[in-house]
């Protein structure tokens, strides 16, 4: 049995990703000395995240705290942040066409994880190492699948398609 719901395992996961996801930005907002313009979002994040852990947390427990900790990040740390970064390097008309991709890419990810979910449900193998091959395996090529579909005609996929084929 495990220690936490599947429903606290995928806030896990999500918390992660968004943890994630905004490395690169870290890269070119810490890269040209962005911090000072960006020091009043982390101010923000912390002191939200602090008040709606202590409410979100007595209400619902460790739910509440990773619904918290999610929220915070998305709104100061991804929307916050990122508003700082475009303002001032890549300028702010270029930061729809990064939201617009961004949101696609989210999308193709939650599609494949709803069917690796369904997956590893339907199949239940008496090894469990093979369940998770089969599942890790048919995510990856649903997930290649699912980018090229989606960007096949993005100047993104084509520039790989040229890096490539060189």
């Amino acid at each position: 049995k495990l220690m936490l719901s599947k429903g606290d395992m995928l806030l896990f996961c999500i918390y992660f990703f968004l943890i994630v996801q905004v490395l690169p930005r870290n890269l070119y907002m810490n890269g040209n000395a962005l911090w000072d313009k960006s020091k009043k979002w982390f101010v923000i994040e912390a002191i939200c995240n602090l008040v709606l852990n202590i409410f979100l947390g007595k209400a619902f427990g460790v739910t509440g705290v990773l619904i918290a900790s999610n929220i915070t990040i998305f709104l100061f740390n991804f929307l916050g942040r990122n508003r700082v970064v475009f303002e001032y390097y890549f300028g702010k008309e270029k930061k729809h066409d990064y939201y617009r991709a961004y949101f696609k890419y989210c999308a193709v990810m939650s599609f494949v994880i709803a069917v690796s979910n369904v997956m590893e449900e339907v199949l239940k193998f008496k090894i469990i190492l093979l369940t998770l091959l089969v599942v890790l395996l048919s995510g990856i090529m649903l997930l290649c699948v699912s980018y090229a579909l989606l960007f096949e005609k993005s100047d993104e996929l084509l520039k790989v398609k040229k890096m490539f084929l060189k």
